[in-house]
């Protein structure tokens, strides 16, 4: 069901965009907002008549297995999972970027807004962001069924690999090329915004990690680990603001990344008690980054060459690594 109203309110929107751009229309703010909330209104009506049918016909099949939830234990899940969201705002992105507007400069504030953009824009279209509402009901489902425990595992880290499969390369790609890259896309005013977008690439695998264990304590019923890993992350935080003298903005990043793994490392502790025997496949994530690192070759032979290209010759080497990145990660 809800795949199904996801897929109905990106087709709308993307259908709408298409007319308008195909009719010439004024795209105004207020008209994606109308349309956004047109989108939304038909998804939530489908999703509606979708789960009405669905539980119908559950009532035909078998009308004695009438169950009254059971509100003691949607409490016990709901209340740390949402005081773990309140928690989790001390050490989001949000006020790292305050934090460091107060410690910086200028230059450095403007910097590290330019890459936390830039990654936050790349996070919202790494498939288990994007397809987040598809993925959480598949976990859902296949622990309500009964399905083994590694069964679960084994999708999670299909889905963290089809991640890091996205994040590889672009971190690869500024380590080699990054200062030319933000150099062009700021206009000249944030060269050195690439460290910081690398850091935040880092970031990103953490925080995707922090996802997928997510989702299998979701399967779980597993909140109050969620709760406890958040706050014992603030301390990654409070060591990136100790250590700010020394490193800058780059603290904040590495404050971020420690925070999350000391996530995931009490929530994989927590999911061990339930079952779930989580175990990252190093070897398949090695060979990703390895194919990334072998398709940069031929960007760090050229690398004095591209110190100085255009944004549209960069581009195409940079679609070029692309292809040559896909070729040898399927090896």
């Amino acid at each position: 069901v809800s795949q199904s109203a996801v897929l109905l309110r990106n087709g709308l929107r993307l259908a709408g965009i298409l007319l308008a751009f195909c009719f010439d229309m004024e795209f105004s703010l207020l008209i994606f907002v109308w349309m956004e909330i047109t989108a939304s209104a038909c998804g939530l009506g489908f999703s509606m008549l979708l789960t009405a049918r669905h539980l119908n016909a559950i009532a035909r099949t078998r009308p004695g297995d009438m169950l009254m939830p059971s509100m003691a234990r949607m409490r016990a899940y709901v209340t740390p999972a949402y005081l773990a969201q309140v928690v989790g705002l001390a050490q989001g992105p949000d006020l790292v970027k305050m934090l460091v507007a107060k410690l910086s400069g200028a230059v450095q504030t403007g910097a590290f807004g330019f890459a936390a953009a830039l990654a936050s824009m790349l996070q919202r279209y790494l498939p288990v962001f994007l397809l987040i509402g598809m993925v959480r009901p598949l976990f859902v489902s296949q622990q309500a069924r009964g399905r083994d425990p590694a069964r679960l595992i084994l999708l999670a880290n299909l889905v963290f690999k089809l991640n890091v499969f996205v994040i590889a390369p672009v971190t690869m790609l500024l380590l080699v090329v990054g200062e030319r890259l933000t150099e062009l896309l700021s206009g000249g005013k944030f060269p050195e915004a690439w460290q910081y977008l690398a850091a935040l690439l880092l970031l990103l695998v953490a925080q995707t990690l922090h996802v997928v264990l997510g989702l299998l304590a979701l399967a779980a019923e597993e909140a109050r680990a969620g709760l406890v890993g958040t706050m014992y992350g603030l301390a990654g935080i409070v060591a990136g603001l100790f250590a700010y003298p020394l490193m800058g903005p780059l603290s904040m990043c590495a404050g971020l990344i420690v925070s999350e793994l000391i996530w995931c490392r009490v929530m994989h502790g927590a999911l061990k008690k339930h079952g779930f025997h989580f175990r990252i496949d190093w070897p398949g994530l090695l060979r990703l980054w390895l194919a990334a690192a072998v398709a940069l070759l031929p960007l760090v032979l050229a690398r004095s060459y591209l110190s100085g290209a255009s944004l549209p010759a960069l581009l195409s080497a940079i679609a070029l690594t692309g292809c040559a990145y896909l070729f040898t990660a399927r090896l």
